[in-house]
């Protein structure tokens, strides 16, 4: 999606004030020192293991090494995506954006008031206050005529007029006309209304409530708007809810609209490597197990908390409150790594964010598949690795310090960057190792 940018400084101040890790703690102890990226201009393996960062209030890249790849220079970057990344260039008193390849050149000249990513050979961009494609040539393929559009997906996009979206082809025609409401984004992520698979989630103002459905490209409902909430179809099953936000439950549906498991869960998360980590009972003793896509339990409920295999493993809390540990499990529910951590996150690139402590005084660290601990817990938060390298912050979440690091632990860089940018910029591209499909920007 592309939005006004003074709309997006907006949405950012709201949310900055919401997280779950605590404010204003000083470090544990005091950070090493962190190199500063070598002034020597190397050549680039892969535009997708280069990284943003900013010095000075410029804005470069790196690549997994810490050494700069394209010199600091711009006032904002976003990610790499299909070999370009969009950059806001000064011209004087003008601030506008345009496109760099991997060697840091111009390839489309800064003449938009935002660029987003480019998806299936496309880019959104804000001409004025309307929105168009253009292609990696930077010519204008589909004309700036709408409020808000997304990235394309499977050769469709949304766009918006007012408060009704549609959908359109890579050749500018509305497919599917202007009839959805307007997505909620504190419900849905901005990428859930793309196409996957033949099918797109849609949202329908119902008697006062919202309902989702999902479209096939013709725009025809293959499932009728009925759930309160939806997530887009993983591995074939999309997770749905039916009632409210205190007595709904959730259950799974295949792409027939047919339920593999009705609701009946009190929470639930969407099918990964096969399973899908769900509770039973209550929202604050259920139990939760591991249900496969038949929505039979293979792993049954007994952890107070548990989340979504990755590489393998689940991260799974036994025992409960402060009295309870984290570990990881495999898929027989065997466990691995013995419980003792107070949170755990999701493996990636062979490394696991693990958490020890209290909330004032506990940190961040990163363990491998085996539970040893590579490096030791000593950041505020700590993020998954993605093409080699991680983020994880030093001080305050919100003003401290955002460094890169390898694998092996090591400082790479400080990043410099925000926490609104790691979150809403950064780290959705770098999900399932790269950018996701149709993302926009930001």
């Amino acid at each position: 999606m592309i939005r006004n940018k003074i709309l997006f400084v907006v949405f950012i101040s709201a949310i900055c004030f919401i997280s779950c890790t605590p404010k204003n703690i000083p470090p544990k102890e005091e950070p090493p020192a962190i190199p500063q990226p070598t002034d020597i201009q190397v050549q680039p393996v892969n535009p997708s293991e280069l990284f943003p960062i900013v010095q000075d209030g410029s804005w470069g890249y790196i690549n997994t090494n810490g050494q700069t790849v394209i010199k600091p220079q711009f006032n904002w970057a976003n990610p790499f995506s299909e070999g370009l990344a969009s950059v806001e260039i000064i011209n004087g008193e003008d601030a506008k954006f345009g496109y760099i390849d991997a060697t840091g050149k111009v390839v489309i000249e800064p003449e938009y008031f935002f660029a987003g990513d480019f998806s299936d050979g496309l880019a959104a961009v804000q001409l004025g206050d309307k929105c168009g494609y253009i292609d990696h040539s930077g010519q204008l393929i589909i004309q700036p005529e709408y409020d808000d559009i997304w990235g394309f997906s499977e050769g469709l996009a949304m766009v918006n007029i007012g408060d009704k979206c549609g959908y359109v082809d890579k050749k500018g025609e509305l497919v599917i006309p202007l009839q959805f409401d307007y997505p909620d984004w504190d419900d849905i992520k901005p990428t859930w209304v793309n196409f996957k698979d033949g099918l797109a989630m849609v949202k329908v103002a119902e008697d006062e409530t919202d309902k989702f459905g999902f479209i096939d490209k013709q725009g025809k409902f293959v499932i009728k708007p009925q759930f309160d909430e939806c997530s887009p179809f993983t591995e074939g099953l999309a997770l749905v809810k039916k009632g409210d936000w205190t007595t709904g439950k959730y259950g799974f549906i295949n792409k027939k609209g047919e339920y593999i498991a009705k609701p009946q869960f009190s929470e639930g998360e969407s099918f990964s490597e096969g399973l899908a980590a769900v509770s039973v009972g209550d929202t604050e003793t259920g139990k939760w197990g591991f249900v496969d896509t038949t929505g039979r339990f293979i792993i049954k409920p007994q952890y107070s908390a548990a989340k979504s295999f990755c590489g393998g493993l689940a991260a799974v809390k036994i025992g409960e409150g402060e009295e309870g540990k984290f570990g990881y499990i495999d898929k027989t529910g065997s466990i691995i790594i013995n419980p003792q951590y107070d949170d755990a996150k999701g493996f990636s690139n062979g490394r696991a964010p693990i958490f020890i402590g209290d909330w004032e005084t506990g940190r961040w660290g990163y363990i491998d598949g085996t539970g040893k601990t590579i490096v030791e817990p000593k950041f505020e938060d700590a993020y998954e690795f993605f093409d080699g390298l991680a983020v994880a912050v030093v001080g305050d979440v919100n003003i401290g310090e955002y460094w890169y690091v390898d694998k092996d632990g090591n400082s790479v860089i400080n990043s410099n960057l925000s926490w609104e940018y790691v979150n809403f910029v950064l780290l959705p591209r770098f999900k399932s190792g790269g950018v996701e499909s149709g993302g926009a920007g930001l």
